[in-house]
């Protein structure tokens, strides 16, 4: 019986310790599993979109941006903005926000309306710039477009593009005309409105008589300046310059365009009458 004993004490010790272990384990696990749910939740936490930004659909941002007193800005990098971006929009990082809404607040005339453009990574940057713009402008509303600036393209809403010459669209956009073919359309057609977007240093020169000169980063801003329903001439220094302008206009809503498949020196090198002054005031 004393051998048995010992022998059953011993058993319950064994069974004793493999329970307890168990438990530890559980234990354990379940310690584990609250820690990683944790963190699961504060990195969902931090990568979700803040709650400040105020969404509107692509449709009801299109609608905003034709109303009167509505500013759309636009805070990606400079190089995004350049190669595509909505008309009339204004880039300003967020660095230069708080310079940018001083001015804004000195002219006194402030939007009633603001539409912020960003990638759809930016909502920790889109949702900064919306804080800080609701504090400073208090009568202004502040809207970013669902889907951030990927989905206003991918959709086919109207932006300005850079021009890109191996871009089957871009290309799509552009009617050439020759050298020589323009020189005779220039001679034979006093309404064509001939435009010149080289760089104004350049312009002055030496230039096409009769022609207005607006360099390629500023045709958004002087848009009012370019006639609707006349045919439009238009050239650059050379013929990516030339090729780019012609994409702008497009894209600003001026479809009856003619552009140079060359550059300014070639136009007016063809021949020694060609139509620009000799002589400067």
């Amino acid at each position: 019986m004393s051998s048995f004993s010992q022998h059953e004490t011993r058993a319950l010790l064994i069974g004793s310790l493999l329970i307890g272990l168990t438990v530890a384990s559980s234990l354990i696990l379940t310690f584990w599993k609250d820690r990683k749910e944790e963190s699961s939740l504060i990195i969902q936490e931090q990568t979700s979109v803040p709650q400040t930004l105020n969404f509107i659909s692509l449709q009801e941002a299109q609608k905003i941006i034709q109303e009167d007193n509505t500013l759309v800005l636009d805070i990606r990098s400079d190089a995004s903005y350049y190669s595509e971006h909505l008309l009339n929009s204004e880039n300003i990082s967020l660095d230069e926000l708080s310079v940018w809404t001083s001015r804004l607040k000195e002219k006194g005339n402030l939007p009633s309306t603001i539409l912020l453009i960003g990638y759809e990574t930016q909502a920790i940057s889109l949702s900064q710039a919306t804080k800080y713009l609701e504090s400073q402008l208090e009568t202004t509303a502040i809207f970013t477009p669902t889907g951030g600036f990927e989905a206003w393209s991918s959709q086919s809403f109207p932006t300005i593009n850079a021009g890109d010459p191996t871009n089957p669209i871009d290309q799509t956009k552009i009617q050439y005309i020759s050298s020589q073919e323009a020189l005779n359309r220039i001679a034979s057609d006093p309404l064509l409105f001939i435009l010149d977007t080289r760089s104004t240093e350049d312009y002055k020169k030496d230039y096409i008589n009769t022609s207005q000169n607006i360099p390629l980063p500023l045709l958004e801003k002087k848009k009012a300046d370019i006639p609707f329903g006349r045919t439009i001439f238009v050239y650059g220094e050379n013929a990516l310059e030339s090729f780019q302008s012609g994409v702008r206009l497009f894209d600003m809503g001026f479809f009856d365009v003619l552009t140079l498949d060359s550059g300014y020196s070639e136009l007016t090198s063809l021949t020694e009458n060609s139509p620009r002054p000799s002589d400067q005031e």
